[in-house]
This record gives C-alpha cells, sequence and structure tokens, in this order.
C-alpha cells in the first residue's frame, strides 16, 4: 500500500507541474503580445515615413563646404632631417679641358628647414623656404691632370669632408584641383617658379696623398666655398583623403650659376 500511495503522489505531481508550466508560458506568451504591440505600431510607421536626408549631412556637403571656406593666410612649418649632396668642380688650363677636379660624395648633412606659405586667395600663394645644415660625413678628391679627358693624373689626394650648407629660396604659384572624388578624396597640383641662392662651405680634412702615394697629409684643413643663384621650377602635388590625412611631393629643378667661389 505504501508503493502505491508513492505512486499517486508521483502523479499528482506531474499533473501540478505540467498545468504550472502551461501558465507560465501563457502568460509570457500575453505579455510579450501586451509589450510588443507598441513597437510593431512604431515599426509600421517608420516603414511608411518618408526618409529625409539632409545635404549638409552628407559628405559631398561637407567637402565642398571646406572646399569653399577660406583658407588660413599664412601656414608655417619647421621640420628637421638628413640629405645628401654630391658636388664636382673642375677648371681647364693651357689647353686642358680639366686640368684640375675637386669632387665631393655621398655628403651627409643634418638639415634644419623652416618652410611658410602666404595665400593671396583665388589659388595663387606664395611660398619660401630656409634651410641650414652641417655635414656629418662624406668624402673628397682633389685630382690635377696633365692631358684633357681626365688622363695622365699626376696628383690625387682623398680625404674627409665637413662644413656647412644654407639655401633661401621663394616662389610663387597657382593652386589646381584635378580631381575631386565623391569618396571625400581629391587631387590638386600647384606649379610653382621663382628664385634661390645656395651657399656651400665645404671642408677637406685628414688627407691622404695617393698620388704618388705618399701617405697621410700632415695638417690637411682646406675649405672651398661656393654659392650659387638662379631660377627654379617646381609642383607640388597633394593628394587629400578625408579631412584629416594628405599625401604631398615637391619636384623641383633648379637653374644656377655659380656667383664666387673660394
Amino acid at each position: 500500500m505504501k508503493h502505491i500511495k508513492f505512486s499517486l503522489m508521483q502523479d499528482d505531481f506531474r499533473r501540478l507541474y505540467a498545468a504550472s508550466l502551461e501558465r507560465i508560458f501563457a502568460g509570457a506568451f500575453a505579455l510579450s503580445l501586451f509589450a510588443f504591440a507598441p513597437i510593431a505600431s512604431v515599426a509600421d510607421e517608420l516603414a511608411t515615413r518618408p526618409i529625409e536626408v539632409k545635404d549638409e549631412e552628407t559628405q559631398l556637403a561637407k567637402r565642398f563646404a571646406v572646399r569653399e571656406s577660406v583658407e588660413s593666410p599664412f601656414e608655417y612649418s619647421v621640420s628637421v632631417g638628413y640629405r645628401k649632396d654630391d658636388l664636382s668642380w673642375s677648371i681647364a688650363d693651357g689647353g686642358i679641358n680639366i686640368a684640375s677636379e675637386v669632387e665631393w660624395k655621398d655628403t651627409v648633412i643634418a638639415q634644419l628647414r623652416a618652410a611658410g606659405k602666404v595665400n593671396l586667395g583665388s589659388g595663387w600663394l606664395v611660398r619660401g623656404i630656409y634651410s641650414t645644415g652641417a655635414v656629418k660625413s662624406g668624402t673628397n678628391r682633389d685630382s690635377d691632370y696633365a692631358a684633357s679627358d681626365r688622363t695622365q693624373e699626376y696628383s690625387r689626394s682623398d680625404n674627409k669632408s665637413g662644413g656647412s650648407v644654407r639655401d633661401v629660396s621663394v616662389g610663387l604659384g597657382k593652386k589646381f584641383t584635378l580631381f575631386d572624388f565623391e569618396s571625400g578624396a581629391a587631387f590638386s597640383v600647384v606649379p610653382l617658379v621663382g628664385l634661390s641662392i645656395h651657399q656651400q662651405t665645404l671642408t677637406m680634412y685628414d688627407g691622404q696623398q695617393t698620388i704618388p702615394a705618399n701617405g697621410a697629409i700632415t695638417g690637411l684643413n682646406n675649405s672651398y666655398a661656393t654659392q650659387w643663384k638662379g631660377a627654379w621650377f617646381g609642383l607640388d602635388a597633394m593628394l587629400g583623403i578625408g579631412e584629416r590625412f594628405s599625401l604631398k611631393a615637391f619636384i623641383p629643378s633648379f637653374w644656377s650659376s655659380v656667383l664666387n667661389r673660394k
């Protein structure tokens, strides 16, 4: 009898548990219908409402606004870095086209550069650059020849190089936008023409006389100073990517002549 009673209690418990679950699920379903009915109504309203896009919120409108805005009247930058120069100088004498030649190669220069730009309006601009630097390393060769075309070399010294350089240039240009993409990128160029002056004071030290092979040159401390002046033409190119990033390149070509040398 005890075993039968326990079995009946288990059946009652199962029926009660199943009924409770049915009530819970029914209540949850009714609650969900009540809760999601307003959301469904709002979703239907949004689906039928026309979407309004304001021009000022588009990237294209923003780019046009930036391009049409007034540029800063003056811009400047200061930078440091390294550059490498080569210099070759020769003279003729007594029918010999190259009687003496002095060369500086792989001249590494630590440089300080300051640049400024004045926007004149309507795309016109004036740009100026000043740079100064000190020679950190490089080689020098001083050769003398007894015949033309660098033949019959009778004297040569190979030396280390030092010294300093200075450059000043100013130019006038006009900006042209060639491509303006809907993605926000733009490509523009600025042709420039101007004048420049370049000064070099280069030294020779720690030399070796290699022709004839006499070895070390005691007390070598020679200097060679030049000043170049002339016109130049250049092209600034800029690729703007969005509103924060841009790639810039400058390609110059110089026509210079020596004013003096020492």
